[in-house]
């Protein structure tokens, strides 16, 4: 999926895509309000449909940040 440019761009994904991009986007909502059991559930079920999106594509790519141990710049 190309990333948007803004909020109000058009996606243009298959109906897996945009059901894991909602998913996601529950998933970080939850965090955002600190709503545990909601990030838990949509977390889950985000990277459940996610890697199900990627097991159909031949090209993978990691999308949101992860702490890789590495030094502050």
């Amino acid at each position: 999926i190309p990333v948007p440019k803004s909020f109000s761009e058009t996606i243009t994904a298959n109906e897996k895509q945009l059901d894991a991009c909602v998913c996601g986007m529950a998933m970080m909502l939850g965090l955002s309000i600190g709503d545990t059991n909601a990030n838990t559930l949509f977390g889950e079920l985000y990277n459940f449909k996610r890697a199900a999106v990627k097991a159909a594509s031949n090209r993978i790519k990691d999308v949101l940040p992860f702490d890789d141990g590495g030094s502050d710049v």
